[in-house]
């Protein structure tokens, strides 16, 4: 028999470690901190809609144009040109995107780095 084999033992289960009340305030953080990365990750700008607004209308413009150009991944071809129709559908998607944000009155957004 393998020694590691004759050996092996589970290791200890962490369960009940961590009290629940103190993993849900965390949990509330993590969850607030993606929201705002989110929100932040805008790259139109409009200065006569609240920014609260930017995050809705860029999600929109998104969806319209995914549906403008109707790619869909198909999981089970394996073409050669798989990776230039994505590439071609992003960029489509990208241009369908900046039409309708400029639609709605956006510029993009300057990097002030």
């Amino acid at each position: 028999m393998n020694r590691a084999v004759a050996e092996w033992r589970p290791l200890p289960s962490i369960r009940g470690t961590i009290p629940v009340r103190a993993a849900v305030p965390f949990a509330l953080g993590a969850l607030a901190l993606l929201a705002g990365c989110a929100s932040s990750s805008v790259p139109w700008q409009n200065p006569d809609v609240p920014k609260e607004q930017w995050s809705r209308d860029w999600s929109a413009c998104r969806r319209w144009a995914e549906a403008q150009v109707g790619y869909r991944e198909d999981e089970t071809s394996s073409s050669a040109f798989r990776e230039y129709d994505r590439a071609q559908a992003k960029k489509q998607i990208q241009g369908y995107a900046s039409l309708c944000m400029t639609d709605r009155g956006y510029v993009p957004a300057t990097n002030k780095k």
